[in-house]
C-alpha cells in the first residue's frame, strides 16, 4: 500500500496509522454526525424511561422490549438523517439546503 503523496515516504509514517481515502473519513464523520443527532433528540424519551419516578432506577424494571424500542427509534433516525445528510452532499441544490436547514 503506497502512503499519500502529503505523507512523503513510507518512513515518515507513524506506526499503525492507516491512511483512508477521504471519501470513507466523510462518511464516518456522517455518521458520527447522524448518530449524535438523533441520540440528542431521543434525550427526554430516555430520561423518562430511566429515570422518572416509579421507574427503573427507583421501583420498576423498564422492560427489555422499551429499551430494544428505544435503541430502534435511535437508529432509525439516525439512519436518515444520515441518508439526508448524503443526499445533500451529493446534490449541492440550494432548494435542497434551504429545506435541511
Amino acid at each position: 500500500m503506497k502512503p499519500p503523496a502529503s505523507l512523503g515516504s513510507a518512513a515518515e509514517i507513524p506506526e499503525g496509522f492507516i491512511p483512508l481515502p477521504h471519501p470513507l473519513k466523510q462518511a464516518i464523520k456522517d455518521c458520527i454526525l447522524a448518530f449524535s443527532m438523533a441520540t440528542w433528540c431521543f434525550v427526554r424519551p430516555s430520561t423518562h424511561l430511566l429515570f422518572d419516578r416509579d421507574r427503573y432506577f427507583f421501583k420498576l424494571p423498564v422492560v427489555s422490549a422499551e429499551l430494544v424500542a428505544l435503541a430502534a427509534n435511535i437508529f432509525c433516525l439516525s439512519f436518515f438523517v444520515g441518508l439526508g445528510i448524503g443526499v445533500w452532499r451529493r446534490s449541492r441544490s440550494a432548494r435542497l439546503s434551504l429545506v435541511l436547514e
